[in-house]
């Protein structure tokens, strides 16, 4: 069986930001106010080559955490899928992906 990135236990401590009610509540113990949540959705780059791109996806936390999830003798295939990722994401000399995220706003009470 595969290792678990985070224990339930864990996901108690961590404040997520894939989650607007956390978010909010959070800046609601802090102060604000009139919190919005606007999305965005940019390519990100990540390098000019998919090589270069992979290595620098390997090195963000969550990637890490996950790849290390995976039993070693399954690691190689994870790590070609995510590369055929990254390819098929190739333009002219950039790895650009596809991202979302949220500009979170708000005013202090």
């Amino acid at each position: 069986m595969a290792a678990q990135p985070n224990s339930a236990d864990d996901s108690n401590k961590r404040i997520s930001f894939d989650r607007p009610e956390q978010v909010e509540a959070l800046l609601a113990r802090t102060g604000f106010v009139d919190v919005t949540f606007d999305p965005l959705a940019e390519p990100i780059s990540f390098g000019p080559d998919p090589e270069t791109a992979l290595r620098f996806v390997c090195g963000i936390g969550f990637v890490k955490s996950l790849l290390n999830a995976v039993e070693a003798d399954a690691r190689p295939q994870a790590l070609n899928m995510l590369r055929a990722s990254l390819e098929a994401h190739t333009v002219a000399d950039v790895v650009l992906h596809p991202s979302a995220m949220w500009l979170i706003g708000g005013r202090r009470a």
